[in-house]
């Protein structure tokens, strides 16, 4: 968070408002989660658990609305999902 919500005043690194008062500590807080779900859903989207990225992603978009969160699902999005169980290979399924 670069500014206060309430006021627009560029944000230092106290947690209360320079200008306002207003208290940003929870605020602040719910932005660091969405950011460590982000940093989740990069992973498991590296590890190719694409419906589990798409379900944390989506749990990170509403804890805060930053639009790199919308270019990663649409990213997760383009792949088909893989089946659950992957079919026999082709030694397997030629041995008696």
């Amino acid at each position: 968070m670069d500014r206060c919500p309430n006021c627009r005043a560029r944000r230092e690194d106290a947690d209360t408002c320079r200008r306002c008062g207003m208290e940003l500590g929870t605020l602040l807080a719910v932005e660091e989660a969405a950011e460590a779900l982000i940093v989740r859903a990069i992973d498991q989207l590296a590890r190719d658990e694409l419906p589990a990225a798409t379900r944390t992603l989506a749990n990170a978009r509403t804890l805060h609305p930053d639009p790199f969160i919308g270019h990663l699902l649409a990213f997760a999005r383009q792949f088909p999902e893989a089946p659950a169980h992957p079919a026999a290979s082709p030694d397997q399924a030629a041995s008696p």
